[in-house]
């Protein structure tokens, strides 16, 4: 299981989708999950701080909010934009993430039971939560993009 997280955990899957059960499914995309989400922290704390350096390092930069140019109202921006991405993120780690987790092992606890009709009550939640975490990961592609726009302005400035 290591190699294939490690290894292309998407690909497989989407692959596993074809012919494992929704449980199954949604077990390996949350041990995926589980495993790539310290990754990310990481990568954001290493990304705050090498930009904070780069920042300061930068002529354009006069001090803590000083907006006095177009580089440091596309850095304003940017970091706003960054931001609001942290705080989607976040909301998706801590609060939708775990919320999906606790309805599927409910549903599959009330489908051992026998009760296919809160069974089936629990999967419309789960698809619910699932289709909200699309938008989600949806709104940080678009938000990434921004951020992609404003550095290329902060350039060029």
């Amino acid at each position: 299981m290591d190699w294939v997280i490690g290894g292309g955990g998407v690909d497989c899957a989407a692959c596993c989708a074809k012919v494992a059960s929704e449980e199954g499914v949604s077990a390996l995309l949350t041990a995926i999950q589980r495993r790539l989400q310290p990754v990310l922290w990481l990568c954001l704390a290493v990304l705050a701080a090498t930009g904070m350096f780069q920042m300061s390092a930068n002529s354009h930069y006069g001090g803590f909010l000083e907006i006095n140019s177009p580089w440091a109202v596309a850095i304003l921006l940017k970091h706003v934009t960054i931001g609001v991405m942290v705080v989607v993120a976040a909301a998706q780690t801590g609060w939708l993430l775990p919320a999906l987790q606790r309805n599927a092992q409910k549903m599959a606890l009330l489908r051992a039971k026998g009760n296919i009709l809160s069974a089936e009550r629990g999967a419309a939640q789960l698809r619910k939560g699932q289709r909200l975490e699309t938008a989600l990961l949806w709104v940080n592609l678009a938000l990434s993009v921004v951020v992609l726009i404003l550095t290329a302005w902060a350039r060029a400035s």
